[in-house]
């Protein structure tokens, strides 16, 4: 498999790469609780920073990891924000995934399941980058 969601190898540019003249910090104001069911919503806020020297626009990704299952995907992107800052300033940016579509498909059973175990949810500008994470349980 060799989309992001799967692959373990180098690439040269990730799954939503971009180039910027400045620089973003991401600093984490609220990340997720450590235990979530089937009809919760993860939450994550976090501030980004403009810590460049020009103006420039950022896209936010919110990637989940999954548990070590067999025909898991290693992560898949569950949302995104773009935004604009000027050198110098920041914006709060709150992501919201529900647990819901975190769901897969039992081929044993033929029904969509949510698996228990250890997950973790990953912020940064690319599949590769890992700016802010937290890990929580799914039972």
């Amino acid at each position: 498999n060799r989309t992001y969601r799967y692959f373990k190898g180098q690439v040269q540019y990730p799954f939503g790469f971009g180039l910027s003249y400045t620089t973003f910090k991401y600093e984490a104001v609220e990340m997720p609780k450590s235990k979530y069911s089937a009809v919760d919503t993860l939450t994550a806020t976090v501030v980004i920073h403009n810590t460049g020297d020009a103006n420039g626009d950022e896209v936010i990704q919110a990637y989940i990891k999954y548990p070590n299952i067999d025909r898991m995907p290693i992560k898949e992107l569950k949302s995104f924000k773009r935004i604009t800052l000027v050198k110098g300033g920041s914006e709060t940016i709150k992501l919201k995934i529900p647990i819901s579509e975190l769901l897969k498909w039992d081929l044993k059973n033929h029904k969509w399941k949510l698996y228990p175990g250890t997950y973790q949810l990953v912020l940064g500008s690319s599949s590769a980058d890992e700016k802010v994470s937290a890990s929580f349980q799914i039972n």
